[in-house]
């Protein structure tokens, strides 16, 4: 009968050296745009609609992208435009996300889904052109360019984010939690 015998790396090493741990994703190593085929299946109809981001590993390093950017909105002329955001809050289209490490290895992606409304009269509307991400950690900002064919976003009221994902929506559709867990 075989023996199997476990061994940790970690234990392997002389006492005292620590393994590495890849640092937080920087600016830097990063490029940021929406991936227009995932946010155009995420349609609620009504009005309601998510757009997706894809956040691009462009460095030979790893890095790990965890928690929520700070997100703000720029108009034309890129003057800032005000608006609430929620983060991590249930949308329409979407529950409440884990929030959870996502691992980037060289030219992998995170994602991360903005969920707002266009005419539902719960607030002010505006016209975006501009989506702009702050990092965690202060490692940065990235900007993406949200016209299509000269047209700005519309959105009215507040707009939720979720956390960094490791995948993006499937299908369009973002995993729900049960009733009774999507609260907490």
């Amino acid at each position: 009968m075989p023996i199997l015998i476990a061994v940790s790396f970690a234990s392997l090493l002389p006492a005292g050296v620590a393994v590495a741990q890849p640092l937080p994703c920087k600016a830097t190593q990063l490029i940021a745009a929406e991936d227009r085929k995932e946010s155009d299946e995420v349609d609620g109809g009504l009005g309601h609609f998510a757009m997706t981001i894809a956040l691009r590993n462009l460095s030979s390093a790893e890095c790990v992208m965890a928690g929520q950017p700070v997100v703000a909105l720029r108009g034309e002329s890129n003057r800032p435009l005000a608006a609430h955001f929620c983060p991590n809050c249930i949308d329409y289209l979407f529950d409440k996300q884990p929030v959870q490490r996502v691992l980037l290895k060289p030219n992998e992606m995170a994602y991360l889904v903005l969920g707002y409304d266009i005419d539902d009269g719960a607030g002010p509307c505006r016209d975006t052109a501009t989506v702009s991400l702050g990092l965690p950690n202060k490692a940065g900002t990235l900007k993406i360019d949200v016209t299509q064919n000269g047209q700005a976003m519309r959105s009215c009221g507040k707009i939720d984010v979720t956390p960094f994902l490791r995948k993006p929506p499937a299908d369009g559709i973002l995993p729900r939690r049960d009733s009774a867990e999507a609260g907490k």
